[in-house]
């Protein structure tokens, strides 16, 4: 039994590379033969091709990865709230974007992750 991811950027991983792997086990499996559906399930899977897929999380896992954590730089920092600051986002505008950043809320978005969960 493996453990779950606990943070964030893991359990945002985890979901695109299952996700890849899906795909990529889809594209390993004979994709093209799409006859054998009926044409309006056809014309969906067809709109759904697995190397599109797999360029499409692999462009997300470059996101994920540009948006790192940074924990704050002092220690039980608070925010302007009073509230323990939950670091930044590694790539925006270090010191002002408080983690998870826009891009990294989207990303979890289009995933189905629940942000707050994590945070």
């Amino acid at each position: 039994m493996t453990t779950p991811p606990t943070t964030l950027h893991d359990r945002l991983r985890a979901e695109l590379d299952r996700r890849l792997a899906v795909a990529h086990n889809a594209l390993n499996g004979g994709w093209e033969s799409l006859a054998r559906w009926p044409p309006p399930i056809a014309a969906y899977l067809d709109l759904h091709d697995p190397a599109d897929a797999i360029r499409r999380y692999l462009g997300e896992i470059e996101v994920l990865e540009r948006h790192t954590h940074r924990a704050p730089m002092i220690a039980n920092a608070v925010d302007g709230d009073g509230q323990p600051h939950p670091g930044i986002c590694g790539y925006c505008d270090p010191g002002r974007r408080h983690w998870p950043c826009a891009e990294i809320r989207s990303l979890a978005g289009r995933l189905g992750v629940n942000v707050d969960d994590h945070v």
